[in-house]
């Protein structure tokens, strides 16, 4: 016996506390930085989960050596789900795991700024990952995270998880 501990339901339900606990509307970057990057784990996790239920072999040959972006486009390629990065769900994902990518491999960034933009903030030059994290809508890219991992959980014909379930014992 085994038990199996579906991560991508602890993510997941992590992201909807978080939600909870902030306001949208006027969330803070580092609030939107939590739950994107909560978003852009969760894909990963799913994939993996998914991965595992259709080839034997995923943990040990394929899980680490493919990118999320590699993960996706194989198992969407196996259930001939079309993916067009340019349209909702799967534009969102390429921009979640942009942002986790430039998160995951920040640098020191150096921005050219004049003398006169220097003297008010909202003049300064922001890195790409601020911008991303900025510019990304959280509703809509949980939406995309839940239709994306719905759309191959019945193109793979993957049971479902329920969301309550973080672990049970299997075979």
């Amino acid at each position: 016996m085994k038990l199996a501990y579906y991560s991508f339901n602890y993510l997941l339900n992590s992201i909807d506390s978080l939600k909870r606990d902030v306001d949208l509307q006027s969330i803070k970057l580092s609030e939107r930085i939590a739950i994107l990057t909560l978003i852009a784990f969760t894909y990963e996790s799913f994939l993996n989960h998914a991965g595992d239920k259709v080839f034997r072999s995923w943990g040990e040959h394929m899980k680490k050596k493919l990118s999320p972006e590699g993960k996706l486009a194989l198992l969407c390629e196996i259930c001939e789900l079309e993916v067009n990065l340019g349209s909702s769900p799967f534009q969102t994902f390429k921009e979640i795991m942009s942002l986790r990518n430039k998160l995951a491999h920040a640098e020191t960034e150096y921005l050219e700024i004049s003398e006169e933009a220097i003297k008010k903030q909202e003049n300064w030059p922001k890195p790409s990952w601020i911008k991303t994290a900025e510019t990304l809508d959280i509703e809509r890219a949980l939406k995309d995270l839940n239709s994306i991992i719905d759309l191959l959980q019945k193109k793979m014909g993957i049971p479902p998880v329920p969301g309550f379930l973080y672990m049970e014992a299997v075979r």
